[in-house]
Order: structure tokens, then sequence, then C-alpha cells
């Protein structure tokens, strides 16, 4: 009796778990609230108009949709800030809290 009770609870989980299993997106008003500030306040200095280090300038990034063009370079950019390579040791650096906001950004980009 148990058995036949699961059934219906098993078939809806199995249909259910596709749509749980969809990656969310990053959300384009959190690249304005989050994203924007981190760049100006710790990446500007080395990688925007006037000194894209590396290749690399974010000022050039003014939206949401500029930003998820290139989600490798974000994946790149999440690597290193996870890592503690950048910032630079010698420059200011982000809290907990908002090294934690911008690799949640970051990790929500689609991985392709």
């Amino acid at each position: 009796m148990y058995k036949l009770a699961l059934v219906p609870f098993l078939a809806s989980a199995m249909v259910a778990s596709p749509v749980q299993n969809t990656p969310s997106q990053p959300d384009p008003a959190d690249f304005n609230r989050v994203v924007k500030p981190f760049l100006k306040k710790y990446c500007y200095s080395c990688h925007d108009d006037q000194k894209a280090e590396e290749g690399i300038n974010y000022a050039k990034i003014k939206t949401a949709s500029d930003a998820m063009k290139n989600p490798r370079m974000w994946r790149k950019a999440a690597r290193e800030v996870a890592g503690k390579k950048m910032p630079p040791k010698d420059s200011s650096q982000p809290t907990s809290k908002e090294r934690k906001a911008f690799l949640d950004w970051c990790d929500k980009l689609p991985k392709r």
C-alpha cells in the first residue's frame, strides 16, 4: 500500500527536476548594483580606457547586456578575484561581502 502512494510523488519529482536544474541567469540589476561599483572601486585603476592592462578594459562595459557577451572574461576575472590575485596585494582589497557578491554574479553567467 505504501509503495503505491509513492508513485505519484516520484512521478511529479521526475517531471519537476529539470526545472530545478536549470542554471539561473545573472540579474541585470545586480550588474549595476554590485558589479559596476566593484569594478570602479577595485579594477578601473588598471583596467579602464586609459590603462587597459592585459588588454582588459572594464570601463567600456556599460550594461549587463554588454557584460554577458563575454562570459569567458568574467570567469577569468572570477578566478583571479577568488584566488585573491586581483586586485593586487598592494591595492585596496574588497571586503568578503563585496568579493562574494561579485563572484556570485559571475557564477550565474552562461558556461560557454
